[in-house]
């Protein structure tokens, strides 16, 4: 997908100003090396609640694979019990 050119000035915008990476550089990074820069942040600023986020859903992305195991166990059992009878 394309950027806009107000896309990429804010981008640079949050770059410059409030030292935020890029979108692609932020994704690259490993969640450990996103907590450090969001250790360094002031709280309540724009990069420390942009890095809080992305850590966020990383967060839940990892959490809800369990569920979608467990949801196909219960299916599976439901199917199971259902053919058994």
């Amino acid at each position: 997908m394309k950027k806009n050119s107000q896309e990429i000035r804010e981008e640079i915008a949050d770059e410059v100003f409030h030292n935020i990476p890029p979108d692609k550089e932020r994704k690259k990074m490993s969640s450990r090396e996103l907590a450090k820069l969001l250790s360094e942040c002031q709280k309540g600023s724009p990069a420390y609640i942009l890095f809080e986020h992305e850590l966020n859903i990383r967060l839940v992305n990892m959490q809800i694979k369990p569920v979608y195991y467990g949801l196909g166990v219960t299916i599976i059992g439901i199917i199971v019990l259902f053919f058994s009878q």
